[in-house]
């Protein structure tokens, strides 16, 4: 009985573990998919990959942020501005949640909004983007 109680504990941890790494591999896929301009495929694979972290993890954080910039990206590329648009806005929101904001990566997701805002010819609210995206570039940068 002892034993098979530890071989169902070991299957079931090696499972878990198996499982958690699901999104990051699909992550990475998506990623090498994106680097060579296979976008529909990538577009894909980035969807599948939030799908899988909201339903392993869902935690708001960096890897949520990340999979969505992702997607923000790739959405770009295919020339779905609305579709990135929200996915930047997803982000964007993310970071507002947690905190993560006044930095770089920050500044760049503003900026990425602003871009798409452009293409969607949302010009007042693209300025607004670029404008909340220099303050916090020019805390790093001086001209």
């Amino acid at each position: 009985m002892c034993r098979i109680v530890t071989l169902l504990v070991f299957i079931l941890f090696n499972w878990q573990v198996s499982w958690s790494q699901d999104w990051l591999s699909m992550y990475h896929t998506a990623q090498q998919q994106y680097a060579d301009d296979n976008l529909e495929l990538a577009l894909t694979s980035a969807k599948n990959c939030l799908k899988t972290y909201q339903s392993q993890d869902g935690t708001f954080n960096g890897n949520y942020e990340s999979i969505l910039r992702l997607l923000t990206n790739i959405s770009s590329a295919t020339g779905n501005y609305e579709e990135g648009l929200t996915y930047c806005i997803k982000e964007i929101s993310v970071k507002e949640q947690t905190g993560n904001l006044d930095n770089l990566e920050h500044a760049n997701a503003l900026f990425n909004k602003g871009s798409l805002e452009v293409n969607l010819d949302k010009i007042d609210a693209a300025l607004s983007s670029f404008l909340s995206a220099q303050k916090i570039y020019s805390q790093f940068y001086t001209p």
